[in-house]
């Protein structure tokens, strides 16, 4: 908050101090006579008192702005922070309403913007952009397991049964990772039939492959059609911080393709 602004307010409060004394001189001995040896002490003691009732005003006003502005800038640097769930529970009335509701009110929208931004809305999984934005996020030299999946012969599911069937395929799948996936684990859609998954270091990269496979063991009953869904893993172990997200996708990605091309039952890098 500015000096000079609080230096105006500081003055129109004790301006304003003086005029409720002075208005309290004029009007107060029509309805109480002040004697005349006391009329100096009256205005004296008015004057004062009104100016007291203005600083006493000032000091008032003065610790609310200043805990209005502390509270919203805690909110703003959440915000800046990337915390787009934090509101305003300030209780307030007329223009402060006004102000905290519309602030509430556009966290609202932009919050809306993001989930759609970082969403992908067929499966409800989070996209590529939110992988970029998580793995730009992840603590430097945390270790990673990054799993490029990509769904076997899925493009004969959308020839042969249809594009419904494709969705209900790529759902089912997805349903079926959430299911077998714990906590650490974070699955993406990276595109099309294209799954990005991401473990921290520590996990059991031989575990996690097994449960996708026996998981999707179970085929899909798709209008009484069984759908069998396969998928091939590439994966690639990295440092956070030292290897760009896209060079370790790539190996990731080829790694796969030699998996799926029946090269290796299984490719692991480490860079």
């Amino acid at each position: 908050m500015k000096w000079n602004y609080l230096w105006i307010m500081f003055a129109f409060y004790l301006v304003l101090g003086c005029i409720i004394g002075g208005l309290f001189v004029q009007f107060m001995p029509k309805v109480i006579p002040i004697p005349q040896d006391l009329q100096w002490f009256f205005t004296f003691s008015s004057i004062t008192a009104g100016l007291l009732l203005g600083l006493i005003n000032f000091f008032v006003f003065y610790f609310f702005i200043h805990w209005f502005l502390n509270y919203h800038k805690r909110l703003f640097r959440s915000i800046k922070e990337g915390d787009l769930s934090v509101r305003s529970h300030m209780r307030s009335s007329g223009s402060l309403a006004l102000f905290t509701n519309g602030v509430n009110d556009t966290l609202d929208t932009l919050q809306t913007t993001q989930r759609f931004v970082t969403t992908d809305d067929l499966t409800g999984l989070l996209n590529r952009s939110a992988l970029q934005r998580d793995v730009l996020e992840l603590k430097k030299g945390e270790r990673m397991h990054l799993f490029f999946l990509d769904l076997d012969d899925f493009k004969q599911i959308n020839d042969r049964h249809g594009h419904l069937a494709g969705d209900a395929a790529l759902k089912h799948f997805v349903a079926v990772l959430h299911e077998t996936m714990d906590e650490a684990g974070t699955l993406y859609r990276y595109g099309g039939d294209e799954f990005i998954l991401i473990y921290e270091g520590n996990a059991d990269t031989n575990d996690v492959r097994s449960k996708v496979h026996l998981a999707l063991e179970e085929p899909l009953l798709f209008h009484e059609q069984e759908l069998r869904i396969n998928v091939s893993i590439g994966l690639c172990s990295f440092t956070a911080g030292e290897q760009d997200l896209l060079s370790v996708i790539n190996e990731a990605d080829n790694l796969m393709y030699e998996v799926k091309q029946g090269k290796s039952v299984q490719k692991i890098l480490t860079l």
